[in-house]
């Protein structure tokens, strides 16, 4: 099994910061055996992925964090960014048998290209 997964928002406002729409993302290849991925999203929620033609694709709608490395908007306030805390993705071929399964899948940034401003 082969997965990427991705952080995407659509609610970006122009000034760095997340204020709604992001969503995470997780998408990959699998055996032609495979007939279903479920990927165990943080917080305890799960769902079945879309399979077809030997890929998967799941997504759900993603959750505001404080931004890590303290940035802050334009007026001085503390941006909060999408929480992209790693998933767990399993496969299970037509007897529902587990035949593959990544931990710890991690979450490459696909949203503007920015750095917040440090705070002092």
């Amino acid at each position: 099994m082969q997965t990427d997964s991705h952080a995407m928002r659509d609610g970006y406002q122009g000034d760095g910061d997340f204020q709604s729409g992001g969503y995470r993302v997780v998408a990959g290849r699998v055996a032609p055996g495979v007939r279903r991925v479920v990927i165990d999203w943080a917080g305890g929620r799960s769902t079945d992925a879309q399979v077809s033609d030997g890929f998967f694709v799941g997504r759900v709608l993603g959750e505001s964090a404080p931004d890590p490395e303290g940035g802050v908007d334009a007026l001085g306030e503390p941006m909060r960014i999408l929480d992209t805390p790693s998933v767990t993705v399993t496969a299970y071929d037509e007897t529902d048998q587990v035949v593959g399964q990544e931990k710890d899948v991690n979450f490459a940034w696909r949203g503007p290209a920015h750095r917040p401003t440090p705070r002092s």
